[in-house]
């Protein structure tokens, strides 16, 4: 098997195999990439490496790298911080030594690089894959566990109309073109109050070849009050660069997904969706 840097075509051609390759867990989540896995990357970083494992003219495996510039343990100077996703190995060729040879090939992309470190995220239900970083085997890197991400749901429309029905408090407003030095301003001095918050640049808020495609001017909310700029939110959607679908569920979901779905209709909560569909 080869290793290399992929770009182009081939590039496209490791994205199809990342998308058509799940993630194991409680809920077996695939990734679809309308625009392609290069436009659906431009949020992991500035630099981004794609990493292409062939063998013969096949593509078998992949794996991304990016950098970006976050604020690390307070400082308010930026360090570059490094991600790695979207590791996934073709089924027939996974085992042997095929993952401690793409760590090796992906020292060389670090020693290239300007990195102080790196993150990964896993699903908290992806016993396989936290079971194997963590092992430290093969000469795999050693992995610290930083905690856990939360996400909660919510309904954007009944918070919208509970800030627009609010009269106290700073004026809310969308931004617009002008706003942009300003909320970028904001955002990186608010920064190093959050472990790895990325030091977002104008070019970032408004534009799909910044950290955040898909977010418009008219997605970012500012808050304003006598003193000035007091506050920034957005609603990102990045449907047109990035979804997921569930392909199917584990034990127990799966075999009690309609009655979890009933007592989510009776509480009006989210329900989980048929294997095939959009999960967001």
């Amino acid at each position: 098997m080869r290793f290399c840097r992929a770009e182009g075509e081939l590039a496209e051609r490791a994205g199809a195999l990342l998308d058509a390759t799940p993630m194991a867990g409680l809920a077996r989540l695939s990734t679809r990439r309308p625009a392609g896995l290069l436009a659906s990357l431009r949020a992991e970083g500035r630099r981004r490496d794609v990493i292409a494992v062939r063998a013969g003219d096949e593509v078998v495996g992949v794996g991304v790298r990016g950098e970006k510039e976050c604020f690390v343990d307070g400082r308010p100077e930026p360090a570059t911080v490094g991600y790695l996703s979207g590791l996934r190995v073709r089924e027939d060729h996974r085992g042997g030594l095929v993952l401690a040879r793409g760590y090796r090939f992906l020292r060389e992309l670090h020693r290239a690089g300007r990195a102080r470190c790196y993150l990964t995220t896993v699903l908290e239900s992806n016993a396989e894959a936290l079971r194997l970083l963590g092992s430290g085997r093969a000469g795999l890197p050693a992995y610290e566990d930083w905690g856990a991400i939360e996400t909660s749901l919510f309904s954007p429309r009944r918070a919208a109309r509970r800030l627009a029905a609010a009269s106290r408090g700073p004026r809310v407003r969308s931004a617009r073109a002008e706003d942009r030095p300003a909320a970028a301003a904001f955002l990186r001095a608010q920064g190093p109050r959050r472990q790895f918050f990325p030091a977002y640049e104008a070019g970032d808020l408004g534009s799909d070849d910044g950290l955040l495609p898909g977010l418009g001017l008219d997605d970012l909310l500012l808050a304003e009050d006598a003193a000035g700029l007091a506050g920034c939110a957005g609603v990102w959607d990045p449907s047109r660069f990035k979804t997921w679908a569930v392909a199917g569920y584990g034990f127990p979901l799966g075999a009690f997904r309609g009655a979890a779905n009933l007592w989510a209709a009776a509480r009006g909560l989210p329900s989980w969706p048929a294997p095939g569909a959009a999960a967001g």
